[in-house]
């Protein structure tokens, strides 16, 4: 299991991560012995993705299932469920979240939007591009898959595009008059503040930005031999 957890912070450092966030070993021990058959990747340790992971095991998540200081372990409430089936299945719990928004899937994303060779400023990636926001959003929607797109528009046309997966409000502070943020979780607030400083968005849900987190990391782990299973995590939003 530690040469796992090296090899995974070799691909992207856990010391990268943010102040506030709780990447790395979340439940078990970097101790126990690993069956290299039992590698499991998702988005979220949900209770469909841990009923589906087999014993003695690993699970690598993006998102931490323990993000603040546990008092109490409630077995009947959440994460105290989950945590309570991934110790009787003996699985081990790991979390990459903001050390690989970094290194990976912030890039993967933009990619997936069509942007690449971007300028790099923490978990912002930036690029130059001369559009009109309609076609921009648009696009957006198109390679998303998507048939609704929230947006706020804030100006006709687009002189820069920022972009940050899941919830990247907090990057609103680096965009200027004129440019566009793509990032998700976007408040009614959020979009009050943008249009005040001539900034638009586009809300794209969180768990499609993220979603292809297990692919991602699957594709690096192939480089060093290892073949991962991805369990696919439930959006817990939907719409009717």
């Amino acid at each position: 299991m530690l040469e796992l957890y090296n090899l995974l912070d070799k691909l992207s450092p856990f010391g990268t991560q943010a102040s506030w966030d709780n990447s790395g070993l979340n439940v078990g021990s970097l101790k126990s012995k690993l069956d290299s058959k039992n590698i499991y990747l998702a988005l979220e340790a949900d209770l469909k993705v841990v009923s589906e992971a087999k014993k003695d095991s690993v699970l690598i998540t993006h998102h931490p299932l323990i993000f603040s200081q546990l008092k109490c372990i409630d077995t009947s409430t959440h994460p105290g469920n989950i945590i309570k089936i991934l110790l009787e299945k003996n699985i081990t719990l790991i979390s990459m979240h903001t050390n690989f928004d970094l290194s990976h899937l912030n890039k993967a994303f933009a990619k997936k939007l069509g942007f690449s060779e971007c300028k790099e400023d923490e978990y912002v990636l930036s690029k130059e591009v001369d559009t009109s926001f309609e076609a921009l959003a648009l696009e957006v929607k198109k390679r998303l898959g998507l048939e609704v797109l929230q947006v706020c528009k804030a100006s006709a046309n687009i002189t820069k595009v920022n972009i940050t997966c899941g919830s990247g409000m907090s990057s609103l502070k680096y965009c200027k008059e004129g440019e566009c943020l793509i990032t998700g979780d976007i408040k009614y607030h959020d979009a009050v503040n943008a249009l005040a400083n001539k900034v638009s968005l586009i809300n794209v849900p969180h768990f499609v930005s993220e979603e292809i987190f297990g692919e991602i990391l699957d594709l690096e782990l192939r480089k060093f031999g290892i073949k991962a299973i991805i369990i696919s995590s439930q959006n817990p939003l939907s719409y009717i």
